[in-house]
């Protein structure tokens, strides 16, 4: 999960924006969340990041305030994209075991 992302971050979720799309049955194309990054694991985060997570069966669900590792990549344009993997890790609230597993990760892949 981490070396397949471009960024890895801690981060807490300050908002969370609703984008609509009349084409899906539920009138719901994603979630925009408005992040508050705390520590960057894997490349170089601006203090502030909006990350897409899409309306499908990939979707993940962070809530206000909470305090989650998020994997990134980067998807068309500007668009920052996060989503389940089908791991245990996707939708990880702060801890310090998966922490340092983060940090194994990212030091065996330099």
């Amino acid at each position: 999960m981490v070396q397949k992302s471009d960024w890895v971050v801690r981060g807490r979720v300050e908002s969370i924006q609703l984008v609509k799309d009349s084409d899906d049955p539920e009138g719901i194309a994603g979630w925009l969340y408005h992040l508050n990054v705390i520590t960057t694991y894997r490349g170089t985060a601006k203090p502030s990041l909006i990350v897409f997570s899409s309306n499908t069966t990939s979707r993940i669900v962070l809530n206000q305030d909470g305090d989650y590792f998020v994997f990134i990549s980067k998807a068309s344009g500007e668009l920052l994209e996060t989503g389940n993997e089908c791991d245990n890790y996707s939708e990880s609230k702060y801890n310090l075991t998966l922490e340092n597993q983060i940090l194994k990760c990212v030091s065996n892949s330099k």
